[in-house]
């Protein structure tokens, strides 16, 4: 949970990495921390309660799919699998 108890889920890497273009979806926000202790943070914030359940299977599957990737491509691999539930992410 954030700051403002939203459910979130982050990938992080060692590193500094840019991400082009992240998804803009109407149930969660997607960002960037490229200043979190050495580490880039792709975040994930569910913007939707009524989403709760989805979100949950977005971030198993994020991380189950994405797990064996490193540095950009695992940021960008988690980029694309998250705009990949775009449909299902609507409220």
């Amino acid at each position: 949970m954030n700051e403002s108890n939203q459910i979130m889920f982050f990938v992080s890497e060692i590193g500094k990495y840019n991400i082009k273009k992240l998804p803009k979806l109407s149930g969660i926000e997607v960002s960037i921390d490229n200043d979190h202790a050495g580490q880039t943070r792709l975040i994930c914030v569910l913007k939707d309660e009524f989403l709760k359940d989805k979100f949950a299977l977005v971030a198993k599957d994020v991380a189950f799919r994405c797990s064996s990737f490193e540095g950009d491509k695992l940021l960008e691999e988690c980029k694309i699998r998250i705009m990949s539930w775009a449909e299902f992410l609507k409220p």
